[in-house]
């Protein structure tokens, strides 16, 4: 008798039916997950124990110690990364591409994403390099997934933004990303916000498909890749100096990210249906039938945005989410099963 045909005949409760392998992997899943935040929380508190005691004890051996934590907390983040990483890349999950090429390649990028799914950022993680990316958001920058950076969501709400000082004195910023929805669309949260902007936020347009954008994080984040005082040389200049074609190659390019998961149903009549999912990490964990995820992009140039003031940073964000409200509307009538 297997293994599996065992659980069957001795595991009884009206959740727990078991008629595949689907539930035992998704356990089997979420214990390595929770075994890899554990080991996550004991190298981050043996990390901030040693450096409580660094202005007490100042030796080569202890600071030795403080690197090889260090490197162990390195070490266990990429581990849950590569982990959810893999979780995704399977047959089972197809990824469809619209829109302008993505130029992954590029060095130093900016991307904006709707946010419908936690799996929008390993999407964006398995799309550009996990090892190039961090996101903002929350009054933080996240490389690799944490639970600083859930206790930074309790603490804190959606308006919360990323300072212009804390963009700044991040080394190292190649590919930084913002979800300036902040929360993940769920018809739940979509409820709230219609009515809490029926009270307090009349005149705005109305979103059906996203939520409205908080503006925070993403004008800090222009601001700081914005140099303020050479800006207003280059203003003086810009007609009287032609700019050198390494000045084009320097510059930021901005990429806005549509993400949308489809899953596939079985009509009464016997078609087949592409259906809009909001997928948690359980449901792809535990797929049934194919997954495939719609990822449209656009191009836009950062150094027209690093001219605007933040009144019309503002304008201009809410009308490409305006625009990706209308691109999701089209998407969900158009697309079909051929």
């Amino acid at each position: 008798m297997s293994i599996l045909t065992t659980l069957q005949t001795t595991i009884t409760g009206p959740w727990f039916d078991i008629g595949n392998k689907h539930i035992i992997k998704c356990i089997i899943y979420m214990s390595i997950l929770v075994g890899l935040f554990a080991t996550q929380l004991i190298v981050d508190s043996w990390l901030w124990f040693l450096y409580k005691w660094t202005i007490v004890i100042k030796s080569k051996h202890y600071y030795r110690k403080i690197q090889q934590a260090q490197k162990m907390q390195s070490v266990v983040n990429i581990w849950i990364n590569e982990f959810l990483l893999w979780t995704i890349t399977r047959e089972d999950i197809q990824i469809i591409f619209e829109g302008e090429d993505m130029k992954v390649n590029e060095k130093s990028q900016v991307i904006i994403c709707n946010h419908r799914s936690i799996i929008d950022y390993t999407m964006i993680q398995h799309l550009f390099g996990a090892e190039n990316v961090v996101f903002a958001s929350w009054r933080r920058l996240m490389k690799y997934p944490s639970l600083i950076h859930f206790w930074s969501i309790f603490r804190n709400n959606e308006n919360a933004a990323v300072s212009v000082s804390t963009f700044k004195k991040y080394k190292g910023l190649e590919k930084i990303v913002v979800f300036p929805e902040v929360n993940i669309f769920t018809p739940e949260v979509k409820l709230i916000e219609r009515k809490l902007m029926k009270v307090k936020c009349k005149g705005l347009p109305v979103l059906h498909n996203v939520l409205y954008p908080r503006f925070g994080t993403f004008v800090n984040l222009i601001k700081a890749l914005t140099n303020e005082t050479s800006k207003r040389g280059l203003r003086m200049l810009e007609h009287l100096i032609l700019p050198s074609k390494s000045d084009y190659q320097e510059s930021i390019n901005l990429v806005s990210l549509t993400i949308i998961y489809y899953t596939i149903s079985l009509k009464p009549s016997g078609e087949y249906k592409l259906e809009q999912t909001l997928p948690a990490l359980w449901d792809i964990w535990s797929l049934e039938s194919p997954l495939i995820i719609c990822v449209h992009s656009t191009n836009h140039n950062l150094d027209k945005l690093g001219r605007k003031k933040q009144t019309q940073l503002e304008s201009w964000l809410e009308t490409q989410w305006c625009a990706k409200d209308r691109l999701i509307e089209s998407m969900e009538l158009n697309v079909e099963v051929i």
